[in-house]
């Protein structure tokens, strides 16, 4: 779908995980065929016990979809590789209008 409006020319954001250095490949490769920059922000939450309150506490409300564990957070922070691109780096236990003018 992003693929799609770029070549409409208009401006995509993606809520993405991308864990792995083959996903964030994908948004380069992408960017690249479509002749447009590409910028990656990364969201970390800085303090555990914030971060965990917040999971275990967030309603998704989307019928059917299970809910991400704490322990699962884990093991994906386990497996996460290293980022290679430049990017934004933001906290969460940052209040949002200081990282959306930090985004912006």
């Amino acid at each position: 779908m992003a693929g799609g409006v770029l070549a409409l020319g208009q401006t995509v954001i993606a809520d993405a995980v991308d864990a792995v250095e083959a996903a964030r490949e994908q948004w380069r490769s992408m960017a690249g065929r479509h002749g447009v920059p590409v910028a990656f922000i990364e969201v970390v939450c800085s303090d555990p016990v914030v971060h965990r309150r917040r999971l275990e506490g967030r309603s998704r409300g989307i019928d059917g979809s299970l809910k991400p564990t704490w322990e699962a957070v884990e093991r994906l922070r386990e497996e996460f590789a290293p980022w290679i691109d430049p990017r934004l780096v933001l906290d969460a236990v940052t209040d949002v209008s200081s990282n959306v003018a930090a985004a912006a």
